[in-house]
């Protein structure tokens, strides 16, 4: 009924389903400080970012000098450092790399070289002249074809196909795609024009991927049409006529074979250029270099740098992850911190507690959320609710307490012959919670027609009034979640050890 070997001084009970729900009713005070703990570490990884940034910016350049072409006078200074063979063959060098840089340029830059041979898409646009007089035909053909060369309409032409092309490569990469053709007549195409014959007008355009072949074709026209009326004002009369427009899709085998030679010769020259530089002294690969940097800013290539642009040091800002670390980090820090607490205090904050430890029965257990001010915000009332949920019917808990505590009174006086009156005992201060659930299983013990009453003694007080111990009878404890001391219970159980006082169980109480 009672224990006398537990040492309950040095007793500490963390129940670990307990310690987290006390934990999740304090879930807005683990927010707050959390968010506070967030927001110093974010700050101070603020701090230390602007810190170096600041030490990032003193070292950084935003452009680093290369030389990107050479006078002559330099060109000469390191050539006349050069003497007989190594000099014929550094020139010899630049001269190939010339070539070589010419020809990858127009690689690069040619929108022939990018066609598919084997699906060559094709603008044609046919009309023949009439109206005119025979010795002005060739004239006016001629015409015709500058000037649908001119750069306005190769400019039109390139937005047409939906190529941007550089304003200073723009005639030589068009003039490859647009070709107008003349002839003597339509029946007699390929021969010379004639006095006797309306001369026909060919404009065909090569269309590269992405092209839109009917704006090609409708600015064909329109730019015939103006160029027709100027050369009527301006040459000789005359009458363009329409014979046909349409699209056409070749395989263009020679198309092929040139841009295949065209790789194959730029690939075999820099592999002699590698192998005959390969042996250079450093004299040589100066002169070498500084040519190729004027032939570079000559033909409008960049040169390509091995090593990559310094990046700018990034600008300070609020790392998210500083955020997110110190939010969890204070988030274990206060949990650590309360269970640290909770064992340190050594008092009950379990229903099962004190079973666990003594073996003494829970004939109750009582709860009430009746906290107030600042203890209103830190505990969470629907947690507290949710969790003790069963506990919390004063009236359903004190019934079921008191017919507890009846039965086994009723049953143990019987068998050790207890005194006939029960008290509900209180070590700690009489909190109104504890007081009202305890006078209710007080009135439910009468009703069954047991002595009981309520009392509220602190161990020292019991230890020196006898009359008091004496006159409880059977106790039965009420214990105050938070209040109730193991000290206070230890040295509670020796005294009733060593003066034989029965102790039936306790009742728990928040």
């Amino acid at each position: 009924m009672q224990t006398d070997k537990v040492n309950l001084k040095e007793e500490v009970v963390l129940n670990p389903s307990d310690i987290l729900w006390k934990l999740l009713m304090q879930w807005k005070m683990i927010v707050v400080f959390a968010l506070l703990g967030a927001i110093l570490v974010s700050g101070l990884s603020y701090m230390k970012s602007v810190s170096n940034y600041k030490k990032a910016l003193q070292n950084y350049s935003t452009k680093e000098e290369v030389k990107t072409s050479y006078t002559a006078e330099e060109i000469a200074k390191l050539q006349n450092k050069l003497k007989g063979k190594s000099l014929v063959n550094a020139r010899k060098a630049v001269f190939d790399q010339r070539k070589i840089l010419a020809d990858q340029k127009y690689l690069d830059t040619s929108l022939l070289m990018k066609i598919d041979p084997y699906y060559k898409k094709t603008a044609t646009v046919e009309y023949y002249l009439n109206g005119n007089e025979p010795k002005e035909a060739e004239t006016l053909c001629r015409a015709f074809s500058g000037k649908m060369c001119d750069e306005s309409v190769l400019k039109e032409l390139a937005q047409d196909m939906n190529q941007k092309v550089d304003s200073k490569d723009l005639s030589m990469v068009m003039r490859e795609l647009v070709k107008v053709d003349y002839t003597g007549s339509a029946n007699t195409v390929g021969t010379a024009i004639s006095s006797e014959v309306n001369p026909v007008i060919t404009v065909s355009v090569i269309l590269p991927k992405g092209s839109d072949s009917d704006r090609v074709i409708e600015t064909v026209k329109n730019e015939m049409k103006a160029i027709s009326g100027d050369l009527n004002r301006t040459v000789a009369k005359h009458k363009l006529n329409l014979l046909e427009s349409y699209v056409k899709i070749t395989s263009d085998s020679s198309l092929g074979s040139k841009q295949a030679k065209l790789r194959k010769e730029i690939t075999s020259c820099l592999d002699d250029a590698r192998k005959a530089t390969k042996s250079f002294s450093d004299k040589q690969k100066k002169f070498y270099n500084a040519e190729l940097t004027n032939i570079r800013a000559e033909l409008g290539i960049e040169e390509k740098s091995t090593s990559k642009p310094k990046a700018a040091p990034a600008k300070p800002s609020i790392s998210k992850k500083a955020f997110a670390v110190g939010f969890l980090v204070f988030v274990l820090l206060y949990a650590v911190a309360y269970i640290i607490l909770t064992a340190h205090k050594r008092r009950v904050n379990g229903g099962d507690d004190i079973a666990k430890i003594t073996g003494l029965r829970k004939y109750g257990e009582y709860h009430n959320y009746a906290k107030t001010g600042f203890e209103r915000f830190v505990w969470s009332r629907g947690v507290f609710k949710s969790h003790y949920s069963r506990y919390l019917d004063k009236d359903e808990m004190s019934e079921f307490a008191s017919e507890g505590i009846g039965s086994a009174f009723s049953i143990l006086r019987n068998e050790e012959k207890l005194p006939d009156n029960v008290t509900i005992l209180s070590l700690d201060t009489l909190t109104p919670i504890n007081k009202a659930f305890s006078e209710a299983v007080v009135n439910g013990l009468k009703n069954s027609a047991i002595k009981a009453s309520q009392k509220q003694y602190s161990v020292k007080q019991l230890l020196t009034d006898a009359d008091a111990v004496s006159s409880m009878g059977t106790i039965v404890l009420a214990v105050t979640q938070g209040e109730t001391k193991y000290s206070e219970l230890g040295e509670f159980f020796r005294m009733t050890s060593e003066y034989k006082i029965p102790v039936m169980g306790y009742l728990y109480v928040d």
